[in-house]
């Protein structure tokens, strides 16, 4: 991941991306659940700041399956932490929505940008000491995703979690 190589890329790719945005958000109107799969589709073809703005939306609209689209095409917008953090704010208005939380946590670990981490480790914390089968596909998403994102910040969050779990784990 080259910083200055995907600014230039996104300045290069603006027009295209303005187009594909405006033409989502017409599409994204339209109430009828196969239509807006088929334009958050569309959109995610190109990895590009307006796209990620564009996708914003879904996260939280219409039916599981319209958020579970939008989900997963967010976590095709790698290394671009609006993406991470768009993901972030989407938890709470899913929390009863359990395929919804796990899409998201997976697409966190797509994104890879460690803004994630502190989301990622919450779930897990509030969860962990209690999971029961119902939770374990959304801890497993969590434990991936941190496994997926490159920094430091989502090791530790690793180590420390296992070393919670584990008494014999812990460093003496």
């Amino acid at each position: 991941y080259d910083p200055k190589a995907w600014a230039e890329a996104d300045k290069a790719n603006e027009p295209a991306a303005k187009k594909l945005a405006s033409d989502f958000e017409t599409a994204f109107r339209n109430t009828h659940e196969p239509t807006r799969i088929k334009a958050i589709s569309a959109v995610s073809v190109l990895n590009h700041p307006l796209v990620v703005k564009a996708l914003g939306s879904t996260l939280t609209q219409g039916g599981g399956a319209v958020r579970i689209a939008g989900v997963e095409a967010m976590g095709r917008m790698d290394h671009r932490p609006d993406a991470a953090r768009l993901l972030a704010a989407a938890v709470k208005p899913n929390g009863k929505l359990m395929d919804v939380l796990v899409a998201i946590y997976r697409a966190m670990g797509s994104v890879g940008d460690a803004s994630a981490v502190s989301a990622l480790v919450n779930e897990l914390s509030s969860r962990l000491p209690k999971t029961k089968g119902a939770d374990i596909p959304l801890v497993q998403a969590c434990v991936e995703a941190l496994g997926k994102i490159h920094d430091k910040k989502a090791v530790d969050a690793l180590i420390d979690i296992w070393q919670k779990g584990d008494p014999e784990a812990r460093p003496t």
